[in-house]
Formats: C-alpha cells, sequence, structure tokens
C-alpha cells in the first residue's frame, strides 16, 4: 500500500479495514531504510 503519509494509512488500517467484520486482525511492518529510490510503482497491465 501507498499512502501520502503515516496518518492516511493509519486511518486507512483503523477506520476503513478494521470497521469490516471480514477483517479480524492487521500486522503491517514499516521499512526504515530505502529499498528502492524512485517514485514509479510496478504495476502490471491487464
Amino acid at each position: 500500500m501507498v499512502t501520502d503519509n503515516i496518518k492516511t494509512y493509519d486511518d486507512f488500517l483503523r477506520l476503513k479495514l478494521l470497521e469490516n467484520t471480514l477483517v479480524s486482525d492487521v500486522q503491517s511492518r514499516s521499512v526504515i531504510s530505502t529499498v528502492k529510490n524512485t517514485v514509479a510503482l510496478p504495476l502490471r497491465e491487464g
């Protein structure tokens, strides 16, 4: 998931995802170092 900031991510988790009755738990991880140095997303067509 890509968001503008951590608050947007937190709002999505708490107010959208966890409000869904089909979702009982969420785990997430944060990257502390640079994994890639580009703004392009690896999206597949189709």
